[in-house]
Order: C-alpha cells, then structure tokens, then sequence
C-alpha cells in the first residue's frame, strides 16, 4: 500500500524539523506501507532550509515552495496535484503540531476498516480531546459545525478538521474552490453531495507551543462566509427564506400585544412566572395538566424586562421559531433535503388552526419544541453517525422535559423509542445506555415525580388529558368527531375561534384545493410505509421510509385523545392533536417534491403556492379583524382598571374568562376572583385579606346586572366600562362584614345561585 502524507507549512520553522522527525519514526514503524512526504511551503523564516536537512535521509520527501502565501486551500490544491499516481491513501495534516503523528496508524487502519473514502480525525466524538485551545476558537468551530450540519446536512461531528485520510481515487474526484480555511468543510460538502462514505475517529488536538496561529478571528470569519456563500444552492436559499418567513409570521402574529385570544388560559403560565420571582417555587402552571417548565422561562424574561404582556409573549417566540429550525432537520433526515424544504414551507407558515395554539403562551409552544427535539435525537441515535452516551443521556433529558411538560408527550416518546429499538436496539436498550437514558428522564421530570410521590399519582386522578373516557361508546364519538371535525380544523380551520372572524373570499375559495393537498399527502405518507413494510414482509432489506416515524406519533396522539376525556371536548379540540400536522406537512413535502416532468412540477407548484396563500391568509395580521377585536378588547380592560381604581375595589367577581387574566395585568390589585372555584389556580380568593372588601361584580350580559340587584336587595350602583364590560357595585352593607376570604365564598354562592341561564 503507498500512503502520501500531504502538509502546508507556511512560517512554521520552529515545528517543522520535530514534526518531520516523528512522522519518519511513525511511517516506517508502519510494515508493508510505502510512503511519501509532500511538504507545501510558503514564507521566508527557513522553513524550506530546515526541511531541505532531511533530502539524504528521506529521498521520499518533496517541498513544494513560494514565497508569498497563496492561503490553506490554494496550498492543499497544489499539494494534491502532486501526489504520486501510485498512492492509495492521502494523509493530511497541520504542520503546527496541532495534530500528532503517532496516530496515523491508527487513523490509516480505521479507514480501511470502515471502508470511509474520506477519514475524519476527530475533535467531537467520544475518545477526542482538545487541550489549549483558546475559547474563542472553540466557539467558531462549534458555531461553524453546527451551521454546517443544519445547511447540508453533513453526517460527521468534526467538519473542521484538517487531519484526514482520503481514498486517493475519491480525492481525485474533488475539486475545492476555496483558497482558506473553509476548503476543508467545503470538500466534505462535496464528498457527502457525491455520496462518498465519510467516517470519524477520535484524535488528540493540541494547541501550539511555538510559532504564530494564521488563523486568525476575522481572516477565518470571512473564509467561512465565502464558504456560505459559495455552497448555498436553490434548497439551501430556499429553507433560509422559508425559516425568515416563518420566523416573520410569528413575530407579526404576536406584536404588538394587544391581549392574546384564549386569555386567561394564555396568561397562566405568566402568573406562575411571577409566582416564581416572588418565590413560591411552583411545578404546574395549570392545575396538574401543563408543566410550569414554561414558566421559568417567562422568569428569565420578566426578571429582565417586567411581568408585561409583551413580554410573556417572547418565550412561544422563541420556541415557534426554534421549532421549525427542529422541524427542517429532523424532516431532512427523515424524508431527504428536497422534500424537507417543501415541508418547511408548510410547517413554517402554518395552517391558522396550528399557528393559533402556537403562537400563543399556553404551554403548547414549548410542548411542540419539546416533541420535534425528541424525535429529532430519537432519529440521531437510530440512523446518525453518533450515537454516544451524551446523545442518550440528551433524549432522556429531553423526554423528561417533554413529559414534566404534558403527559400527551407519551404519544410521541413511545414512537421514538420504538423508532430506535426498530433499527439500533444497541443504541439504547442496553444496560449502560438504558440507565443513562432513565438517568435523563428523571432529571428532566424531576418536578412531576416530585409532585406525584408528595400527592400519589395527583397528576393521573385529576388530569382530564390523560382520565379515561369510560365507555366504547364515548370512544366511539370521540373518534368520529377528531376524523370529522378536529383533523380538517388542524389543516383547513377557516376560524380558529369559531365565530368572531369570517374568513374572506381567497381562504374560502382555497379551502377545498388545500384540504385535497394535505389528504393526498397524508396519504401518500401511507403508501409509502405500506410498501417497505410489504417489501420487508416478502423478506426485502428495504429501508424503513422516515414518514413511518410521524405516522406512528399521529397515530398513538390520535388514539390517547379518543381514549381520555380530553377527546370529548367539542371546540374542537386541535390542541389535543398537533403532532398530527408533523405527519401532514412531511406528506406534502414529499408528494409536491417528486414529480420530475415539468408538468407534474408546475402542478405541484401551484399547489404549494395555494397551500402557502390559504394559511397566509389565515394569519392574523396587525389590522386584521381579530387583531381589532383583541385591541378593542385591550382598550375596554385598560378603561375597566381605571374605573376599578377610580373605586378603590379590592376585588372582582365574574366569568372566569373575563376576571381571572386581571389577576396578571392588575398584577392582582385588584384581584379576579372566578365564578367557580375550581378555576381559581393560584387561590387569590385565599390571598385576600384578612379583612371585609371592596366588591365588583363583571359581567357581559346586562340581564345578569338585574339579577345581581335583586339578590343583593336592590342596593348597590350599576356602571359600563367601555363596550362591554358591566360592573355591579353592591353596597357594603349587603355583603357579611367578614373577613374577605368569606366574603370571596358568600358572593359566590349568592352571584351564581341568582345567575338567569345564557
């Protein structure tokens, strides 16, 4: 076998003379391998000279020299053209020292071992280390790493490393452009677009000891950006625009706050951030159905910023954007770059229904990331090149996470592990990796079994989501009403709140095209599956299609939410089944990607546009007869706080729907106190003080106000508050002098009893 060691050196006298002796002690301890040394030398500091001392002894060795430095990659092109016809294997190395060569044995063997055309040494995978390097560098390669796996796609941790092994054949077929740094990720680009097999192995890097780094901050910052620039082709503009579309839908969705839709709900897990900054240490945002791991992270941003609106609407932000970056790359291993692109079209201007629970800060936000990054480490451990305990002891975290966030999560855990034991058992169901991964999951839902072993199984006995339903005919109806009703509201949905904003003309129109494109989608989602499942069945090692992963996630969601009481509620209930919409937009992605003659791609094309044109019309622009209701809304609570101030009211007495979010904007004075005491989740009715009030009782419906009158004897005074809202003020006189938390409980009963029907 004929190995050539390949090096550029430019100003490296002081390391030259004692790497070129310890890689000729290391090539002829090597038995049956002839070798060459090609030495690229530019500069004028005596390297050439210092080389030139080893002609006698290693006739092998050729210096390649030029003054002026021509860059990194300009060297390695002129040191790859002239390695011998005869070589098997190309060794490139640093000549600094960085890199040792003691281990090009070992890296020589490991190619030939794993059959790779191209060997990575490697900084990143378990048995690798880094010793001096400075920070900064860490954090450009790292940064650069993960922009490389997230744009391309590339399968190796370290794709910045320049101690490699190539198969000589292969490196004659790659041609690098670059002339810097960046030539070195840049060939990797080009061996994976190629289909070469790339492999790692885990190397020693050690930071200089003598001479200068050329590789300086700005220098290596601009090489990596013509890097970018040089490789981004139409898919890789095209997620880049779909991801800022995304990213802009959602920015413009949320601000400027007005108030959010599904108030007080969407303001729970706020008051539980302030909770939190006032020191109550709290494991739930809502009763014991959605984890306040949300919540800490409204803290983060009310420590900074204030318990505002505005700012509880920074987390889902952030979450909706990161999920659909989660989305692309676990689509893209899922079902390939080009179908993955069209499905982030849709995932990331999603249906209004989707983007309607997403947008907003009730805890789905974050649930949605939470799924989308299990899956995501799921696929890595079952068909990504690491599969490190790092990476198993990630998806227990994250699962934990997942589950402390809502236990709907079960209908995404249970595929992905089924999805790792399917195609690597290893990977996770051995005894180490087991407990490492059970290790995870109890670190993540740490709060929840905390919770559960204070009050035993609380979260089963008095969570809807996961309870039950009872009987097969209630299952039965909960089925027909998801396939009929909550399935075609997640894709199609012309009004996701169901009344107070008629969709216009264009979504009308669209409405049954775009419904056809996600059926056909979903649907050729399951031909594929059925036919590598029928192909295994007759003994095919066919690969399983990724769309197999989403499919079984829709399917256990769908079945947990027709099996529990959740199912049962009729609004309908979307939220109960969003993972369903991952299955549905890697569908379209890749039915509308396949078609190769022009007019099967002018047909998918107008279909992607129309898909893209129902749900940007369903989003709820600034202007937008939502976003006026919410904003009229806003002005009729800010003139109802004013009022209740103008009044020195203590308290408030109402629908749970219209007092209980004062409780976060009136940062509780005064405090909404719920018609019904089941909704009262922080116990404000508890928090009053130990002294009689003053009351106010809201409503919406002047029929109330009378009724109110009458039970409280007829005395008291009756006021408006913008639009809508209706204020009874009873005299203090009618109301028991007791302590307020009794008063809480005698308006209750008094209010409710004398309440006329709706």
């Amino acid at each position: 076998m004929k190995l050539s060691v390949v090096i550029a050196a430019y100003n490296e006298r002081e390391n030259v003379l004692p790497l070129t002796r310890r890689l000729v002690d290391t090539l002829r301890a090597m038995p049956s391998v002839s070798w060459e040394l090609v030495f690229v030398v530019e500069g004028t500091d005596g390297t050439r000279e210092a080389l030139e001392t080893f002609r006698g002894e290693v006739p092998s060795l050729r210096v390649l020299w030029a003054r002026e430095p021509a860059g990194l990659g300009a060297a390695f092109r002129k040191g790859f053209a002239a390695v011998s016809a005869d070589s098997d294997l190309v060794v490139t190395m640093d000549a600094d020292l960085n890199h040792q060569p003691e281990e090009i044995p070992r890296l020589v063997e490991a190619s030939i071992r794993t059959g790779a055309d191209v060997l990575i040494g490697s900084r990143f995978v378990p048995g690798g280390r880094i010793e001096g390097t400075p920070a900064w560098k860490r954090l450009l390669s790292g940064s650069m790493n993960v922009a490389m796996r997230f744009l391309w796609g590339l399968p190796v941790r370290d794709k910045t490393s320049g101690y490699r092994v190539y198969r000589a054949s292969a490196l004659r077929t790659l041609q690098h452009r670059l002339d810097d740094f960046a030539f070195l990720p840049e060939l990797l680009i080009q061996a994976h677009r190629q289909g070469l097999r790339l492999a790692e192995e885990p190397i020693l890097f050690r930071y200089r000891v003598h001479g200068v780094s050329k590789m300086g901050i700005l220098k290596t910052s601009r090489s990596y950006l013509s890097l970018l620039r040089s490789r981004v082709d139409r898919w890789t503009l095209a997620a880049l625009l779909f991801l800022a579309s995304g990213a802009a839908v959602r920015l413009v969705s949320t601000f400027p706050v007005r108030r959010w839709p599904t108030e007080p709900d969407a303001l729970l897990p706020g008051m539980t951030a302030v909770k939190i900054l006032s020191g109550d240490v709290r494991v739930f945002s809502s009763g014991v159905r959605i984890g306040a791991l949300e919540s800490y992270a409204h803290a983060l941003v009310f420590a900074v910023a204030g318990p505002t609106r505005a700012a509880s609407g920074v987390v889902p932000l952030v979450a909706g954007v990161l999920s659909t970056v989660v989305f692309f790359a676990l689509a893209r291993a899922l079902i390939g770059r080009s179908a993955a692109c069209v499905a982030l079209a849709v995932f990331a201007i999603p249906p209004p229904a989707f983007l309607y629970w997403t947008y907003q800060p009730n805890g789905y936000p974050l649930a949605v990331l939470l799924w989308l990054t299990v899956l995501l480490v799921a696929e890595r451990l079952a068909r990504g090149p690491s599969r490190g305990p790092l990476l198993v002891l990630a998806f227990g975290l994250v699962s934990g996470l997942a589950w402390w966030t809502t236990l709907q999560s079960v209908a995404v855990l249970l595929p992905a592990t089924l999805w790792i034991a399917l195609h690597r058992p290893r990977a996770l169901l051995t005894g180490r990796r087991l407990s490492l991964a059970a290790l995870g999951f109890a670190l993540g839902a740490s709060p929840w079994i905390g919770y559960n072993v204070r009050y035993p199984l609380a979260t089963f006995h008095a969570n809807f989501a996961v309870r039950p339903v009872g009987t097969s005919e209630g299952i039965v109806a909960n089925a027909a009403f998801l396939v009929r009703d909550s399935l075609p509201e997640l894709f199609v949905s012309l009004d996701p709140e169901q009344g107070p904003n008629p969709a216009g003309p264009l979504r009308r129109a669209l409405r049954l095209p775009v419904a056809a494109v996600w059926a056909a989608g979903t649907a050729y989602a399951f031909v594929r599956v059925a036919r590598a499942l029928s192909a295994r069945v007759r003994g095919a090692r066919s690969p399983l299609p990724g769309e197999l992963l989403l499919l079984l996630v829709a399917a256990v969601m769908l079945a947990v939410t027709a099996l529990s009481e959740a199912g049962s509620y009729r609004n309908p209930n979307v939220r109960y089944i969003l993972p369903c919409f991952f299955l549905g937009a890697a569908g379209v992605g890749v039915l509308l990607s396949s078609p190769s003659r022009r007019a099967g791609a002018a047909f998918a094309g107008a279909a992607l546009l129309a898909v893209v044109a129902f749900d940007l019309a369903g989003v709820p622009w600034p202007g937008s007869p939502l976003r006026q209701r919410l904003a009229r809304d806003a002005r009729d609570e800010g003139r109802l706080l004013a009022l209740l101030r103008e009044r020195r009211i203590d308290a408030v007495y109402g629908d749970y729907w219209w007092v209980y979010g004062l409780n976060f904007v009136a940062g509780g004075s005064p405090a909404g106190i719920p018609d019904r005491e089941d909704l009262d989740y922080y116990r404000y009715a508890g928090a009053l003080p130990d002294r009689p009030v003053r009351w106010a009782l809201l409503t919406l419906r002047p029929e109330e106000i009378a009724a109110w009158q009458v039970a409280f004897g007829g005395s008291g005074e009756v006021l408006e508050a913008g639009s809508r809202y209706r204020l009874f003020l009873p005299a203090p006189s009618t109301i028991p002098p007791v302590p307020a938390q009794a008063q809480a409980e005698w308006i209750r009963t008094t209010a409710s009893a004398a309440r006329p029907p709706p």
